[in-house]
């Protein structure tokens, strides 16, 4: 379960509209889970809540900073005679469905008579003469109870789209945003809409017909998510243990609390067989009873693998999490010193390793931290004990051990090339049928 997010520090907005409301609204959230449950692996490709005041990656991006008591910064305010947004997004090899999700804020005084027909917008591009859109029209007061769907799309094989109903305030008199309601929406986009570029455009509009002084619109929490189904594995080892291990995982927030913002840039669990984005990537079949797939197994004879992450501009400190898995007779002796080690290279010259000793039976308790890199800055890293089975004999991995480890290295790193590579690697003196390493729910976060 390997994760890299990206931990970003506040900074100006793109632009603030001269008018704030001064309501209350939900607080920005984290990136979740939206892939169907049909589906084995869910990569989140993009999450913006805006909290960092930045919308530089989208066309038309403005944010609306938000009172530090009262309201979350989000995407917006866009109305009459203000160009709304749209964002290009790249979608990995082999999505069999795109999912956007964003909470879309209705702000002042919608409404719906002979004169005015407010409604929003949602739009999406993907291969060349495939595009679809979807219409919701709003009211201030008349749409705050139920769920609301349907499906959409110039294909045969449709889109579908939810929107939930999430909080309003309703306010007296015609004042600027006396008055909003906050609606979250979900959209599921096949891969026939965008398999031949794997790039899809979205856009968020509305049809309004007074000025933002009175009635406008804004977005929030935006997420786009991978669904990927089943496929081959890049790779399985001929041995695979039998035991059971925790399930794959989903992304997580890893940035410190010090930090405003955070993007996961990469989250791997391997359920879909694929590591082709890793050097000597392979992934070791689950069994579908007992074991989630992992990438692995790794030792003697058989060469590690690494990654190259781009990390986004602007971000303050990366944090990767993954699980590694210590599988069969890892120990310590005269002539054995089992030890896993976890290194990282950024811009020419500015690089970092730890190594942490394991035998099976003498580190399943407690945890361990440290600090490292060859910089003033140091990187650090902790380590939690997660679960283990105890196995009898030399049979391979009747014994294993799963260790959760989380690493912090700041921009001093990475800063000039923007690039991130790590290696996970293990020295065992014996080969896969007796000691073997390998890792899961790898994720890396900008914070």
């Amino acid at each position: 379960n390997v994760q890299l997010s990206a931990c970003m520090a506040a900074s100006a907005p793109s632009s603030q509209p001269s008018v704030t409301p001064g309501v209350t609204m939900r607080p920005s959230v984290g990136a979740g889970l939206l892939c169907p449950a049909t589906f084995v692996d869910e990569q989140v490709v993009s999450f913006e809540n805006f909290e960092n005041g930045d919308a530089s990656s989208w066309t038309n991006g403005i944010v609306d900073l938000a009172s530090p008591i009262t309201l979350s910064n989000y995407l917006g305010q866009y109305g009459l005679g203000v160009p709304y947004p749209s964002k290009t997004f790249t979608i990995p090899a082999g999505t069999a469905v795109a999912v956007v999700s964003f909470d879309m804020l209705e702000l002042g005084q919608w409404d719906q008579s002979l004169f005015a027909n407010d409604r929003f917008t949602f739009t999406f591009t993907g291969d060349v003469g495939s595009t679809g859109f979807f219409h919701v029209s709003l009211s201030q007061g008349f749409d705050t109870t139920g769920d609301v769907m349907g499906s959409f799309g110039n294909l045969v094989e449709q889109a579908t789209w939810s929107r939930t109903y999430m909080a309003s305030s309703a306010g007296s008199g015609d004042a600027p945003f006396s008055s909003y309601q906050i609606h979250s929406y979900t959209v599921e986009i096949p891969s026939a809409y965008f398999a031949g570029t794997n790039t899809l455009e979205i856009q968020l509009s509305a049809n309004l017909n007074f000025d933002i002084s009175n009635e406008s619109a804004g977005f929030d929490n935006v997420q786009l998510s991978a669904c990927m189904a089943a496929s081959a594995p890049s790779s399985q080892p001929s041995v695979t243990p039998g035991v059971t291990m925790r399930p794959s995982v989903g992304a997580g927030l890893l940035c410190p609390a010090t930090f405003v913002d955070e993007q996961v840039v990469s989250f791997e669990n391997f359920e879909n067989g694929d590591a082709s984005s890793w050097t000597n990537g392979i992934v070791d079949l689950a069994s579908p009873i007992t074991l989630s797939n992992y990438l692995g197994q790794y030792g003697l004879g058989v060469p590690y693998p690494s990654k190259t992450f781009t990390i986004p501009a602007g971000t303050a400190v990366a944090v990767v999490s993954f699980d590694m898995l210590e599988l069969g007779q890892w120990d310590q002796s005269l002539f054995a010193n089992d030890r896993f080690t976890f290194t990282f290279t950024g811009d020419v010259g500015s690089t970092g390793f730890f190594h942490v000793s394991l035998s099976q039976g003498f580190d399943t308790t407690g945890d361990v931290m440290g600090s490292f890199g060859n910089l003033v800055e140091q990187a650090t890293w902790s380590r939690t004990y997660m679960a283990s089975s105890a196995g009898s004999g030399d049979a391979p991995f009747s014994s294993y051990q799963i260790h959760s480890y989380t690493v912090e290295i700041p921009s001093a790193y990475f800063a000039g090339t923007n690039t991130l590579e790590i290696q996970l690697s293990a020295n065992l003196n014996f080969d896969i049928s007796n000691e073997s390493a390998g890792f899961d729910n790898v994720q890396l976060s900008a914070c």
